[in-house]
C-alpha cells in the first residue's frame, strides 16, 4: 500500500474490510507500506489514520485510555502519521477519533498541506537539478548517459503529480461526506 497517507479514508476502509474477512492487522512494516495480517475470526474494527504535525507526550495516552490500539507511527518528522484501531460490536456506533465536522476538515487540510509540502520539495529539487545540468553543460555536449539520467529525472516528476491527484481526490471525497 504505497502512498496510503494521501488517501487515508481508503486505507481505513480497506483495513476494516480485511478485519471483517478475518484478516487481523498485526503490524505495519517500518517503511509503512507492508501490512502484516493474521487469519482469525471476522470482527468489526474501526481504523483511524491520524496526521499530526506535532504530538504532545499525552497524545498516545489519551487515545489508549479511550480503547484505541496504536498500530503504526511513521518514523518521519515531517509526516507524522499514526494508524489506530478499535474493535466494536455489531450495532454499536463505529468508533472515530472525532465526530466533529470542523475537526475532520482540519484533518483534511493538514493532509493537503503535508502532501503539498512533499510535492513542492520534490519538484524544487528536480527543477534545480535540471537547471544546474543545463547551466553547466559540457563543451562536448551531452552523452547518452546524461540524456538517460535527465529523462529519468523528468519522469520522476510523475510521482508528485500522482500524490497531488490522490490527495485532491481524498479532499473531494471528504468534502462530499461532510
Amino acid at each position: 500500500k504505497v502512498g496510503w497517507m494521501y488517501a487515508p479514508d481508503l486505507l481505513e476502509k480497506w483495513l476494516s474490510e480485511m478485519a471483517a474477512e478475518g484478516n487481523h492487522l498485526i503490524r505495519v512494516g517500518k517503511s509503512g507500506t507492508n501490512f502484516i495480517f493474521e487469519k482469525g475470526t471476522p470482527s468489526h474494527v474501526s481504523f483511524v489514520c491520524d496526521y499530526q504535525i506535532k504530538t504532545t507526550p499525552s497524545y498516545a495516552d489519551i487515545h489508549k485510555s479511550a480503547g484505541w490500539q496504536l498500530k503504526f507511527t511513521s518514523p518521519y518528522s515531517f509526516t507524522r502519521y499514526s494508524l489506530w484501531s478499535q474493535e466494536y460490536t455489531e450495532g454499536e456506533e463505529i468508533p472515530r477519533f472525532t465526530y466533529d465536522s470542523v475537526e475532520q476538515k482540519a484533518q483534511v487540510r493538514k493532509v493537503l498541506l503535508a502532501s503539498t509540502g512533499v510535492i513542492l520539495y520534490t519538484s524544487a529539487i528536480v527543477v534545480f537539478y535540471l537547471w544546474m545540468s543545463r547551466s553547466f553543460e559540457p563543451e562536448g555536449g551531452w552523452n547518452m548517459f546524461d540524456t538517460i539520467i535527465e529523462w529519468a529525472i523528468i519522469i520522476s516528476l510523475l510521482s508528485p503529480i500522482m500524490i497531488l491527484i490522490k490527495t485532491l481526490k481524498y479532499a473531494l471525497r471528504m468534502r462530499a461526506t461532510n
